[in-house]
């Protein structure tokens, strides 16, 4: 399989999925809100989206004007909300 393609298919799923978890337990939303007022719950979340945003640049860095773009776009904004969390 195409590593594009698979990308696709890896955050596509992982979308659908959290939008389900957070649908049907609209708890876990206020749970999320408060964990981000926790410094120690930030470090840890800037430094897996600087790992997925590095993975996915590294691996899938292609600048064409098509769906490879979604994913190249994805792991750079991953990468740089990791940087500036």
């Amino acid at each position: 399989m195409d590593i594009s393609a698979f990308l696709l298919k890896f955050w596509g799923w992982y979308c659908i999925i959290f939008f389900f978890v957070l649908s049907f337990n609209p708890k876990r939303i206020k749970q999320i809100v408060d964990n981000l007022q926790d410094a120690r719950f930030l470090i840890i979340l800037s430094l897996f989206a600087i790992i997925i945003g590095l993975l996915n640049v590294l691996a899938h860095n292609i600048w064409e004007a098509n769906s490879k773009l979604l994913v190249t776009l994805f792991g750079w904004l991953a990468l740089i909300k990791g940087f500036f969390f």
